[in-house]
């Protein structure tokens, strides 16, 4: 959506209709004025499969942050990634349906295949099943928001690889290992690269917050952009891959 997290925050201001944009102003402002928040990363088991180059740069970035002046802890997650993602894909897939079925239902719209099948999956949970998934979902919120208490972010990866080449994309691969629970438990993240990896593709990681924590974190990510310079070189890397690209 934007090269860094300043650009985020006026995309995001531009989107706000006029009373939460005051509210969001006063809010960033009142995070300038109060101590940083403190980072909560995760311990190596809470992280589960995730690539050796993506481990190393959010370690880095845990070491860099401790420098840059965030209070920093670890800790476990108390609920798994994995089947917080199964939770929302569950509940994604039944509201997707309810939300397009006039153009899922009609065969000539269109619509790509694989789209309309992943679609038509969500039209086949009962409601029991729905509302057991929600039920889930207020359980997974609740012990998340145990973690996210005021004045905490979480950091986690934003996938579990360095960004994909479009040569080596598997539609069937779930990227949203880290990110669906963010939607899961309402809350609200940024991503922003830490590095870049052997073979010259950019890593990731997110700063988390509950519900309403938007400037707490943009605020987060604003401070962690001013002290590192890993946007100014993927930007770098991209231009120069365009132009071996174009001779």
């Amino acid at each position: 959506m934007a090269r860094t997290a300043s650009e985020v925050c006026q995309v995001y201001r531009a989107m706000l209709p006029a009373p939460r944009r005051a509210g969001l102003d006063s809010a960033l402002k009142t995070a300038t004025q109060q101590p940083l928040p403190t980072l909560i990363f995760l311990d190596d088991a809470s992280l589960g499969k995730l690539d050796a180059e993506m481990l190393a740069a959010y370690r880095a970035s845990q070491v860099h942050c401790a420098a840059l002046g965030f209070p920093v802890t670890v800790r476990a997650i108390p609920c798994s990634f994995a089947d917080m993602a199964k939770n929302w894909a569950g509940i994604s897939g039944v509201e997707g349906y309810l939300n397009n079925r006039k153009w899922v239902d009609d065969p000539t719209a269109p619509l790509d295949d694989a789209v309309r099948s992943n679609f038509l999956q969500g039209s086949k949970t009962d409601l029991s099943a729905y509302l057991l998934l929600l039920s889930r979902a207020r359980h997974y919120r609740e012990q998340m928001e145990c973690l996210l208490t005021p004045g905490h972010v979480l950091v986690v990866p934003t996938t579990s690889t360095p960004a994909t080449r479009l040569t080596d994309f598997d539609p069937q691969r779930t990227l949203g290992i880290y990110t669906r629970f963010v939607n899961l438990i309402q809350g609200c993240a940024i991503a922003l690269p830490n590095g870049i990896s052997a073979d010259g593709r950019p890593t990731s990681m997110q700063f988390v917050g509950s519900y309403g924590q938007d400037a707490i974190i943009v605020h987060a990510a604003i401070q962690w952009q001013a002290h590192t310079d890993w946007h100014k070189k993927i930007r770098q890397h991209h231009a120069e891959q365009m132009q071996r690209q174009a001779q």
